[in-house]
Parts: C-alpha cells; sequence; structure tokens
C-alpha cells in the first residue's frame, strides 16, 4: 500500500512539472510571437548611393517578425540586393531595434550600360546618373591592368587641375583617353609611365604650339603628333 502512494505521488509530480514545462514553453512561444516588435530600425554607414524609397521598401515589405523571431540573414539578403551595397550586416539590439550597417561600393569608372568598377576592382551593377565617373573601354580580363593605368595617370591630371572623362584600353600597347578638356590622347607602347612622364615635361611647350590642342599622338618614333 505504501509503495503505491509513493507511485502516485511521484506520477503526480511528474505530471505536475510536465504541465507546468508546457505552460512555460507555451508562454515564451507566445511571447516571442507577439511581444517584443520591432520599433526602431537604424541604417548607417557610407550611405550616399542607396535611395530612401530602396530601404523604405525593405523596411516596411521584408521586415517580418518580432526581436527575437527576425530572421537576420533575410534582411541582409535584401540589403545585399541593392546594387551599389557592397556588404550590409544587421544587428539586434534589445529589446526593440535593429541595426543596418551597410558599406557602398566606391566607384572608380563606368563601364557602360549599369555596370561600374570600383577602386577594389569589382564590377557590379549601378548607373553613374551624375555623370561623373570616367568610362572605361576595357575587355574584362585588363581590369587590373586598366585599374593600373588609371593611376599612372593621375599624377597628369592633378597636376593640370583636369579629369579622365574615358579610357580605351586593349592590353597590347594601346591606350586612348580623353580628358575634361576635350584633348584626346594616343599612347602606343608597354611604357606608359615613361610617355606620361614625356607628356608632362613639353605640356606647356605643346600647348603655346597649339593653344587649342584636341589630340596628341605618341604612337610614332622619336615624334609626337598634334592637332
Amino acid at each position: 500500500m505504501l509503495d503505491n502512494i509513493k507511485f502516485l505521488n511521484r506520477l503526480a509530480f511528474l505530471i505536475a512539472s510536465v504541465a507546468m514545462s508546457i505552460l512555460a514553453i507555451s508562454f515564451l512561444y507566445y511571447a516571442t510571437q507577439n511581444w517584443f516588435q520591432i520599433e526602431r530600425v537604424v541604417v548607417q554607414g557610407n550611405i550616399s548611393h542607396i535611395t530612401k524609397s530602396q530601404i523604405s521598401y525593405i523596411l516596411q515589405n521584408k521586415l517580418h517578425g518580432t526581436f527575437f523571431t527576425l530572421n537576420i540573414d533575410a534582411v541582409q539578403d535584401e540589403f545585399q540586393g541593392i546594387p551599389w551595397v557592397k556588404s550590409v550586416l544587421v544587428t539586434r539590439e534589445f529589446p526593440d531595434s535593429i541595426t543596418v550597417n551597410v558599406e557602398e561600393y566606391k566607384a572608380i569608372a563606368s563601364l557602360g550600360g549599369n555596370k561600374l568598377l570600383s577602386e577594389d576592382k569589382q564590377v557590379f551593377d549601378g548607373a553613374d546618373k551624375l555623370g561623373l565617373l570616367p568610362i572605361f573601354d576595357i575587355p574584362a580580363v585588363q581590369i587590373d591592368n586598366a585599374i593600373i593605368s588609371y593611376e599612372s595617370l593621375k599624377p597628369l591630371l592633378s597636376e593640370h587641375n583636369i579629369q579622365l572623362k574615358s579610357m580605351f584600353y586593349n592590353g597590347v600597347g594601346l591606350i586612348k583617353v580623353e580628358f575634361s578638356d576635350g584633348l584626346k590622347i594616343t599612347i602606343c607602347g608597354s611604357d606608359l609611365n615613361g610617355s606620361l612622364a614625356l607628356l608632362n615635361k613639353y605640356w606647356s611647350q605643346l600647348h603655346q604650339i597649339e593653344p587649342n590642342l584636341l589630340y596628341i599622338n605618341m604612337c610614332y618614333k622619336d615624334a609626337i603628333a598634334i592637332r
């Protein structure tokens, strides 16, 4: 008789424990599903090309769940889908906030159409709406060399206060560039730095010979053609 009483007591305790566990789990499930709604979203970073409408669309249509149930990876994927976004990190801030840290690409040139080239040699979807970027006409396999050539041009551009408007580079020793002042230059050979140093040396003299200088061809041996 005593054994039966002990067994029943243990069984009752077990049932009560299971019931309490079920209640606790149900409460936690209800709380995570219905409490702790996302009340604040902070989007930060070097944002200059991502539009407010793009951000608003994601926040209004893709932000599903509470603080605990929100799918962080899904939100990151949505932001990553914006053309100018290089990387994004979404984090929770207890009890009702999330922070979106965005890093944009730093574009250095337009490749025509809706393709841009970043300073870290990445090609990404995007448009130069203000038309401030130089246009590169280059084969995809020559991106690294084209960027090297662009870097070589920068001292000349800076010294004469002009910008690069376009650059054609075919990877076999022919480069054609156009500057913001309308001057077009053709350079042949593998020694680009040497040609640029020579051009810079005689820059003033060439403009004295032809004040409205529009074209320079440096593909001749021991000569420079101008127009």
